[in-house]
């Protein structure tokens, strides 16, 4: 064996033009040119460990390579191929500087080398005494990570009860638990087989049926992250997603194939997907838990759609959260849902979705009657629905068979409570308070609003959100609900719209600032008192509208502002206006009546600030 040459102790890093050495490593080549023994102790070598090593072999020198940490494989413009960590060098081949990077990497070992084994073996007990003598380990110290995959609720559920019905979409087709489990699995393997990967982005432009939950779970097997665009959008929300993610591939069916041809971002994606004939199987990868998952979008409605990627572990996260909540306790429910959210969280919960008959882009479209009818024909005992379509329900008629009312996505107003109780007056109505990033924050049953909370609410009180979440930290600052919890998005795609709507305390709790207004009572139960940017001066908007929604001849009541001088734009029977003007004189608002209130696009059920301003200005 040739001789050992090694440089004086460093008494600082050696710094070098791929960065600095924190430390270098001695190995020893035998006449064949393969790397022999182990690395050597640092307790018994560590000032030949602080040097950069020349070993020399047949009469000629030659510098061993080590792959930097977090590098790629393959040859290095500087440092050379990493692979000759285990070839003999080559006598033409240039020697090749050695280095490891800031904190310390493992180097890489091919499987079949006879000292891969021992040399992993060494490393891992020499740890201790790496970090006595102040050197950076060779890999970390600290037991492999968790990993997870948000399919393993859902994959309990395809064992427990392989035959019930998972999905009934709105044509009534139906997909139970095991053929949904099935189509992912062939989905991922064909897709896995055409260069998609861990990691990689995948706009999404499906139909809403069975295959697009099955998209989302073949691609949460192969760890790639699901991009869905805001559907009440349209075209601007597409074309804003695949600005906002970049994704790699498109996966489109139906006439959404047609999407590149009108939408030039669309393109320019390189990888197309489709839902044709998939055969094979591919088994659910386990991830890191800040593995993106799914990368969905605010309404837009105070601002430009902000992008919130969702883990495997916040998703797990959201559906231990949701449980409690839509637990069935056993029974086998039948649960027509309208938020794509609750979908998810049922296939974890063992629970058979039925998906809307209605266009979601077109929520003022769905006819009441045409609801009850389709909830009817499957046998749905819950119904999971935005106020607004809660509303329709209650002009036509519940269904005959649906025991429970699950409302939110936007605000459940006294009035609407009562109507419900009116035309069903068997019917559970729970009122969920929630936002896209955090959902859900606070629930309340309409059996438990006492005479007392009606009659706070008649006086200007707010609407009552309820108890807060078991995992929802929830407080009040300066009069904003501040909310936490893994449930809770903790940043944005871009980091530049976390600056006004997160905080990090001194505990290194993310706290998600919601923009909404509120208030405790004596009892811990939340109030809202409407959004914060929407106040004309100390007027709420929630504490004025659910109070004129009371009054007689009210459908609707929104609070703005002319000339700096709050305005209650009311919506209903113009006869009324009398009644109206003496209970606003109080605030010293302006009355004026509108024929219709405009909405928003995504529920229905949220007022358009910006449209109405426009028309009262008029």
């Amino acid at each position: 064996m040739g001789r050992q040459w090694r440089r004086r102790p460093a008494r600082s890093p050696v710094r070098t033009r791929g960065g600095i050495v924190r430390r270098q490593i001695l190995l020893q080549a035998d006449r064949a040119g393969r790397i022999s023994g182990a690395i050597p102790s640092p307790a018994r070598r560590h000032r030949s460990a602080l040097g950069a090593v020349r070993v020399r072999r047949d009469g000629r020198p030659c510098r061993i390579p080590v792959r930097p940490s977090g590098s790629r494989p393959g040859s290095h413009p500087q440092f050379g191929d990493p692979q000759d960590l285990c070839e003999p060098p080559h006598r033409n081949r240039p020697p090749a500087r050695a280095r490891l990077s800031r904190t310390g990497s493992e180097p890489r070992l091919r499987q079949r080398h006879p000292r891969a084994d021992a040399r992993r073996q060494h490393l891992g007990r020499s740890q201790r005494q790496a970090w006595r003598q102040r050197h950076a380990p060779l890999h970390s110290v600290r037991p492999p990570g968790r990993r997870v995959n948000v399919l393993e609720a859902f994959a309990r559920q395809v064992a427990d009860h392989p035959d019930r019905p998972a999905i009934i979409d709105g044509r009534g087709r139906t997909t139970t638990y095991v053929e949904l489990d099935r189509r992912a699995a062939a989905l991922a393997s064909a897709w896995r087989a055409r260069g998609l990967k861990r990691g990689d982005r995948v706009l999404i432009a499906l139909p809403l049926d069975a295959d697009l939950y099955a998209g989302l779970a073949a691609l949460w097997r192969i760890g790639a992250a699901a991009v869905l665009p805001e559907p009440a959008l349209g075209l601007y929300g597409l074309r804003h997603a695949v600005a906002a993610t970049a994704p790699r591939a498109l996966l489109a069916a139906g006439l959404y194939r047609l999407l590149p041809w009108i939408a030039p971002a669309v393109r320019r994606i390189p990888l197309r997907l489709g839902l044709g004939h998939a055969a094979g199987h591919a088994d659910p990868e386990d991830v890191p838990p800040d593995t993106p998952a799914l990368i969905s979008f605010t309404s837009g409605t105070s601002g430009a759609p902000k992008a919130i990627v969702r883990t495997h572990d916040f998703l797990v996260a959201q559906d231990a959260a949701v449980a409690p909540l839509i637990d069935a306790r056993g029974r086998p429910e039948v649960d027509l849902v309208a938020f794509p959210v609750f979908v998810i969280a049922n296939l974890g919960q063992g629970i058979t979705s039925v998906l809307p008959n209605w266009r979601l882009r077109d929520p003022a479209g769905a006819a009441g009657a045409a609801i009850r009818s389709h909830a009817e024909r499957h046998g749905v005992s819950r119904l999971l629905l935005s106020p607004a379509l809660a509303e329709r329900l209650a002009k036509s008629g519940f269904p005959s068979g649906a025991h429970t009312l699950f409302t939110g996505g936007g605000p459940v107003f006294p009035d609407l409570v009562a109507r419900i109780a009116e035309a069903a007056p068997a019917l559970r109505t729970v009122s969920v308070y929630g936002s896209t990033e955090a959902e859900p924050i606070a629930h309340v049953e309409a059996s438990h609003i006492s005479a007392g909370d009606w009659a706070e609410m008649r006086r200007g009180a707010g609407l009552l959100a309820g108890t807060p979440s078991e995992r929802a930290r929830v407080r009040i600052v300066e009069d904003e609900i501040w909310v936490a919890g893994g449930h809770v998005v903790s940043g944005y795609l871009d980091p530049a719209h976390d600056r006004s709507t997160k905080v990090r305390d001194d505990q290194g709790i993310t706290w998600h600032k919601t923009g909404d207004g509120g208030r405790f009572d004596e009892a811990g139960r939340l109030w809202l008192r409407g959004r914060i940017d929407a106040r004309v001066g100390t007027l709420w908007p929630f504490e004025v509208e659910a109070r004129f929604r009371l009054l007689p001849g009210v459908e609707r009541a929104a609070l703005c502002s002319r000339a700096s001088r709050p305005v209650v734009a009311i919506e209903g029977d113009a006869a009324c206006l009398p009644v109206w003007r003496d209970a606003a004189d109080d605030m010293r608002a302006e009355i004026v009546h509108i024929s219709r209130i405009p909405m928003d696009r995504r529920h229905g059920s949220k007022v358009d600030k910006p449209a109405l301003q426009r028309l009262v200005e008029r």
